[in-house]
């Protein structure tokens, strides 16, 4: 009657010691947010791309989020940050090609595919987290000729968000 929760008799000689704890470093912002978005699933604190809204907004001529009301084969700028990129190989010629994605401020991310002659120039731009726009066109209809269900971009010119005001203004 006088135990605790497994009936053992509760202790008479004062609270018990504290548990010594140690202080981690505290997380530059964009380890914070990877470390929510693999935990959660989504950005809880912010997004990366908070800081540079105002240039993607300005610079851009569609979001992410409007892209379906492009049409195809119409050219876009998109500025977002880069995820998933991954180098591949061309099935006629075997030369190095990139694909990834392209996250906005709203909306899904968007494929981008960047062919054999562009990845030449701009492959070296192309890593992951890197805040970048793309200057391509919109593909809506596959070399089959079948409607896609979610627009891609074919990249012509990869820009990094430094020389962005320079290039795109």
């Amino acid at each position: 009657s006088g135990g605790g929760l497994f009936g053992e008799v509760a202790a008479t000689t004062g609270p018990e010691p504290s548990p010594e704890l140690e202080f981690a470093e505290e997380l530059q912002p964009m380890e914070a947010l990877d470390l929510e978005r693999s935990v959660l699933g989504l950005f809880a604190s912010g997004h990366p791309l908070d800081e540079y809204r105002s240039q993607l907004r300005t610079l851009s001529t569609v979001s992410t989020l409007d892209l379906d009301r492009v049409s195809h084969n119409s050219e876009a700028i998109i500025g977002g940050i880069a995820q998933g990129v991954r180098q591949t190989f061309t099935r006629k010629d075997n030369r190095k090609m990139g694909m990834l994605s392209l996250a906005g401020l709203e909306g899904e991310p968007v494929r981008a595919v960047v062919f054999a002659k562009v990845y030449e120039t701009v492959g070296m731009l192309l890593e992951n987290d890197a805040i970048l726009f793309l200057r391509g066109r919109v593909q809506r209809v596959s070399r089959e000729g079948e409607a896609m269900p979610k627009p891609e971009l074919i990249v012509d010119d990869v820009i990094p968000l430094e020389r962005a005001g320079q290039q795109l203004a």
